[in-house]
Formats: structure tokens, sequence, C-alpha cells
């Protein structure tokens, strides 16, 4: 899979992602252009649930999430934040027991721009 975007100058940036076994869609690795990631976390996420909106991305305890319904929830607090005036150059400071919460939480905040702490 290949991942393309157009930087701020203007150039091309490519990623694609070499799996290692088919049969083991999980296993694997980003080749980056230039040897540097030309892509944030969260739009790889993005590109994951594009792939596999229905498969299983996290679990903890009882609790499990799709992809898609991680991105949905993600969506939903990182719209929240935006309201908050969180964004690029803001820090967000996080505190959660063991859940799914902190996932759904980190997403939320890169897509805002903004960064945790």
């Amino acid at each position: 899979m290949t991942l393309a975007k157009r930087s701020a100058t203007g150039e091309m940036l490519h990623a694609t992602y070499r799996w290692e076994d088919e049969g083991a869609p999980n296993r694997g690795s980003w080749e980056f252009q230039n040897g540097a990631p030309a892509f944030c976390l969260h739009g790889l996420f993005e590109a994951q649930v594009d792939l596999r909106r229905d498969a299983v991305a996290v679990v903890c305890g009882d609790v499990s999430l799709t992809y898609g319904a991680l991105e949905f929830r993600s969506n939903q607090l990182a719209h929240h934040l935006r309201g908050l005036d969180v964004g690029p150059g803001k820090l967000v400071g996080i505190v959660f027991d063991r859940s799914e919460l902190p996932i759904i939480a980190l997403l939320a905040i890169l897509k805002t721009g903004a960064a945790y702490v």
C-alpha cells in the first residue's frame, strides 16, 4: 500500500507499507521517502481505517473497538476539543486509568494539531 500527500512546499511525499506476510495483515513496516516520516500518526491510522474499517483495532478487558468505531469516537472528541480552542501550538494533559479511552483521546488530540502531555 502506498500513501501520498502534498507537502507545504508542494512536493509530493510518499510512504509505502510492506507486508512481511500477506496472511498476517498487521505484520509489516512503513518505508518513508528519504528515510523520514512524511505522514502523521493519525494520518497513518486513517489509512488503516480505509483498509479495515470493521476489523478490531483496540481490545481492553471486555471492550473492543473496530477501526471504524475508534475513528468515529476520536473524530467526535476532536470536534469537541476544537470547540474548546484546542489546536496547533496547544498542549493537552491526559490522565486515564487503563481503558480504551486514552487511545481515543490521543488520536483526537493529534487530529486537532495539538500535542499531548
